[in-house]
């Protein structure tokens, strides 16, 4: 036998045992963990965020569970928490606000202001104390998702929660001429509008006649606007 003869017959050879050993799948990554695997990236990309998507999707139960492992976690990275809420309430619907509305008292206010924006996303209405406890949050993100969420749920029983934003000096900031509004003031005029809170018409008239309230002036004009047509 020549030398390429024995070559060729120890090649087939090796070949024929390669083919008689079993495939072990146990590092072959599995759907959960690679759902894992991304939320664990620091600068999660819409490409991975599309691939979670398709493979929560394709077993939801499973997938509820890692994005449940993701929430409740500090070992991920806070945006990937952010988006596990989200797609948490995406996933299971409104029968998931009990769990997420537990979310809305956690001491990382990215959990919390991401709760707020799930709950609102699935137009949950019966939350209202869990709405009016995060105004006055010690996040004004997390005021702010909160003020959203009884303007844009049209929730008329906490306008005087509402209106007590307009004193709460969380929402104005210290410099050394005095306190300066943030921007949530001007919402919390329109919102107060929107929600037909007539009650706050004389104070807006009298903000409405002083000179130190002209940036906030568009909004008064608004809010007063709908109310003077109730």
């Amino acid at each position: 036998m020549n030398l390429k003869k024995c070559w060729v017959k120890q090649l087939l050879i090796l070949i024929s045992i390669f083919y008689m050993i079993p495939i072990s799948h146990s590092n072959v990554p599995k759907g959960d963990e690679i759902i894992l695997s991304k939320f664990r990236d620091k600068n999660l990309s819409s490409r991975s965020i599309a691939q979670i998507k398709e493979l929560i999707s394709e077993n939801p139960q499973k997938g509820v569970k890692k994005l449940v492992e993701v929430m409740k976690s500090s070992q991920y990275p806070d945006r990937s928490r952010w988006l596990a809420t989200i797609l948490l309430g995406k996933t299971m619907g409104r029968k998931s606000s009990n769990f997420i509305a537990k979310f809305a008292s956690h001491p990382d206010w990215i959990l919390r202001a991401a709760s707020l924006k799930t709950l609102l996303s699935l137009e949950i209405r019966s939350m209202s104390k869990v709405y009016v406890k995060a105004l006055q949050d010690t996040s004004l993100i997390v005021r702010d998702h909160a003020l959203d969420s009884i303007r844009y749920l049209k929730i008329k029983k906490n306008s005087s929660d509402v209106f007590n934003m307009l004193f709460d000096k969380k929402n104005y900031f210290k410099t050394k001429k005095g306190f300066k509004r943030s921007r949530i003031i001007g919402k919390v005029i329109k919102t107060l509008g929107e929600l037909d809170y007539v009650k706050a018409v004389p104070l807006f008239e009298k903000m409405r006649r002083k000179e130190k309230y002209k940036d906030i002036f568009v909004d008064l004009n608004y809010a007063l606007n709908l109310l003077r047509s109730e």
